[in-house]
């Protein structure tokens, strides 16, 4: 598969990111079977997850990186909009969507990988992300948790797939060259359509001879920017990629999210003493 010299950096950069997040976790199981843990199950869970994690983004990116050789000899014939049937895009989006909800199915369990440190019944812990701001707790990986950006944008992409707008469309791709005419038409024109689609194409010259081509995510998904994960939902957003929320490095964090929070539950897990933590309903 061939791609120009900057894109095939850019996949290095992820995959070794991939790389780190797979070491990352080798570590910590075999420290749990070297001192023989009772919690091998639980390790075993988040190991799996975030094996997946990694599994899903590389098929993302190889995906990504098949569709690029697709497009790219048509984007040097100097048109400002390039329309192919593609099942790679489709394979990309059906990754992604993967991705998004294996990602946020293992912050969900979360608590219940560390029901042993926390004090009272594992029934009364959080069973999704919606609920970590319902209570209080004193767990630190939490408060980190509820900080990140990250984790409201994958909370609303997860709900957009699963309750409002499934990734399903044709093969078709529109590819659009940023800063031409018509991607100025589709940055004023395209929020006030009725019929949306949750991202877009574009590419952009590198050089003389290379192109550039990314797939941009929705800005904001819903109307309602408050942060509360509990009240998410409700009136969807007209879609806007002003921010070009680029797919391949969203899913990267993602990924890293989640393998975060999962390492860490599993630090937490062997390091700290039953009944370490306490939550609260609020």
């Amino acid at each position: 598969m061939v791609v120009n010299p900057k894109t095939s950096k850019t996949l290095a950069s992820h995959e070794e990111r991939l790389r780190e997040e797979e070491k990352g976790v080798e570590a910590i199981v075999d420290e749990f079977i070297r001192i023989r843990s009772r919690y091998l199950c639980q390790v075993r869970q988040a190991d799996w997850m975030l094996r997946a994690l990694v599994y899903h983004m590389r098929c993302v990116l190889r995906h990504y990186a098949g569709l690029f050789e697709e497009l790219e000899p048509r984007l040097h014939s100097g048109v400002d909009i390039v329309i192919v049937r593609s099942t790679r895009f489709q394979e990309m989006i059906y990754e992604f969507d993967a991705l998004a909800r294996l990602a946020k199915r293992s912050l969900d369990r979360l608590f219940d990988l560390i029901a042993p440190s926390f004090q009272g019944a594992r029934r009364a812990l959080p069973s999704e992300v919606e609920e970590f701001e319902r209570g209080q707790c004193n767990w630190p990986l939490i408060r980190n948790l509820l900080m990140q950006p990250d984790l409201e944008y994958l909370v609303a992409i997860r709900q957009l797939i699963g309750r409002y707008w499934p990734f399903a469309f044709g093969k078709e791709c529109v590819v659009i060259r940023e800063g031409s005419r018509a991607w100025q038409l589709f940055e004023t024109e395209y929020p006030a359509l009725d019929a949306q689609v949750p991202f877009c194409a574009a590419f952009r010259d590198l050089s003389q001879t290379e192109v550039g081509v990314n797939v941009y995510l929705p800005d904001v998904i819903f109307e309602d920017r408050e942060r509360s994960l509990r009240n998410r939902g409700g009136r969807l957003r007209r879609f806007d990629f002003a921010a070009r929320t680029d797919l391949l490095e969203q899913s990267m964090r993602f990924v890293k999210l989640a393998g975060f929070s999962l390492r860490q539950t599993l630090v937490d897990l062997k390091e700290c003493p039953e009944a370490s933590f306490v939550w609260r309903d609020a």
